[in-house]
Parts: C-alpha cells; sequence; structure tokens
C-alpha cells in the first residue's frame, strides 16, 4: 500500500490510495482546510470586502453612537478595506491579510 499524506503539511496520513488527496490530518482548522482547497479569487475578495463595508456603513451616519476617536477607527479600516484589492497579488500569497479595525480608549 501506498502512503498518504495531508496535501496541507505533508504529515503521513495513512496508507492507501496516493490519488485520494482530499485526506488531511487533524491539525487543521476548518478555515484552513477551506482555504487550501477553495484558495480566493479577486472576486471572492471583492464580495467579502464589499460585506464587511456594507456591515459598517452605520459607523459613518451622523447619528451613529460612536465617538469621533471611534468613528476615525472605523474610517480608517473603511479605507483598508477599499485599498485592499489594489494591495493584494494573489500570485505571491493567497494569504489575505484582512484589516482590523483599531482598538479605541
Amino acid at each position: 500500500m501506498d502512503k498518504t499524506f495531508c496535501p496541507i503539511c505533508g504529515t503521513l496520513t495513512g496508507y492507501g490510495n496516493p490519488e485520494q488527496i482530499d485526506v488531511v490530518c487533524g491539525n487543521h482548522t476548518g478555515d484552513e482546510i477551506n482555504a487550501f482547497f477553495n484558495p480566493p479569487t479577486m472576486d471572492s475578495i471583492r464580495r467579502e470586502r464589499d460585506k464587511l463595508l456594507k456591515e459598517s456603513d452605520w459607523t459613518q451616519l451622523a447619528d451613529s453612537p460612536l465617538s469621533n476617536e471611534e468613528r476615525l477607527a472605523y474610517t480608517t479600516y473603511r479605507q483598508a478595506l477599499r485599498d485592499l484589492p489594489r494591495k493584494v497579488d494573489l500570485s505571491v500569497s493567497k494569504d489575505i491579510k484582512w484589516p482590523k479595525i483599531e482598538s479605541v480608549g
């Protein structure tokens, strides 16, 4: 029998059909497995970015309950989201560094 290895990290997963590439070891999260088998595309990055922008639209409204500092943190975060597609080079890395909201206080 042939050895089978995890396609993500190369760990021996057992013996059997070496063509069965979807057998991963137990050392990976669901997100890691999903990212490996479904690498991001520019379209998927833009869709996620648009979703995150929409979810934070309320932070920019005049009647938002946020302080000026918090609103500024969200403004910076939202600009980083808008800039993300120009900064991503999928030919270099599939690991997307998503912007985070800076904590205030």
